[in-house]
């Protein structure tokens, strides 16, 4: 992930602080597992929202993909 990404998702900037950077360390993470598909960038990211109920980001992106990201940095 660049240092000082631009990320214009829909809700990213209703995250705290430390849910912008929980997404920041879960997408590097994941992104460095999965390799470099296209349809995950961060240009193709949809929305990202807090889930208080699971205590985990949901994060959507235009191909209709959708993943969780875990406060421990997982995602499933």
């Amino acid at each position: 992930m660049p240092k000082n990404p631009v990320i214009k998702a829909k809700g990213y900037r209703n995250l705290t602080e430390l849910q912008q950077n929980l997404f920041k360390r879960a997408y590097t993470m994941h992104s460095n597992a999965m390799g470099t598909e296209k349809q995950h960038k961060l240009d193709q990211l949809k929305e990202i929202k807090w889930d208080m109920k699971e205590r985990c980001l949901k994060v959507y992106f235009k191909n209709g993909d959708w993943w969780h990201y875990c406060l421990d940095g997982t995602w499933f």
